[in-house]
């Protein structure tokens, strides 16, 4: 007696509606990039590094009153650098945290009014 075997009829699952949903989010993807507004080209955008490139010896420190020394001495703004600062090409502040943002600015605004040099502010970089 021979039995039958009864075969079933695969059903092959169609991958066409896959393919198509895909194509169109790729489709969605392209177009939403080119909508979004890109950055300004003309702006070089700011880095930090890990390592400190300037020796805080070489900065001038802000408290947080606003007073400013150069090397542990009091720095008057309006009366000439230090020969070690009127050497530089350029002027380095190192704020403290607390210092006011209103305060910062104004001392910055008047060095570079009496200086006549550009001012980079160091900053330390929090680590976890």
């Amino acid at each position: 007696m021979r039995l039958h075997r009864t075969y079933s009829n695969r059903h092959k699952e169609n991958t066409i509606p896959l393919i198509n949903v895909v194509f169109l989010m790729l489709v969605f993807f392209l177009i939403a990039g080119t909508i979004a507004p890109s950055n300004d080209k003309e702006i070089s955008p700011v880095s930090a590094s890990l390592e400190r490139q300037t020796p805080l010896e070489e900065a001038i420190s802000m408290r947080a009153d606003g007073a400013l020394y150069f090397r542990g001495a009091g720095l008057d703004i309006l009366a000439p650098l230090p020969s070690q600062l009127a050497d530089k090409s350029h002027l380095i502040i190192y704020p403290d945290q607390k210092a006011s943002a209103q305060i910062f600015a104004e001392k910055i605004a008047t060095l570079r009014k009496v200086t006549g040099k550009p001012i980079s502010v160091l900053i330390e970089r929090k680590t976890k």
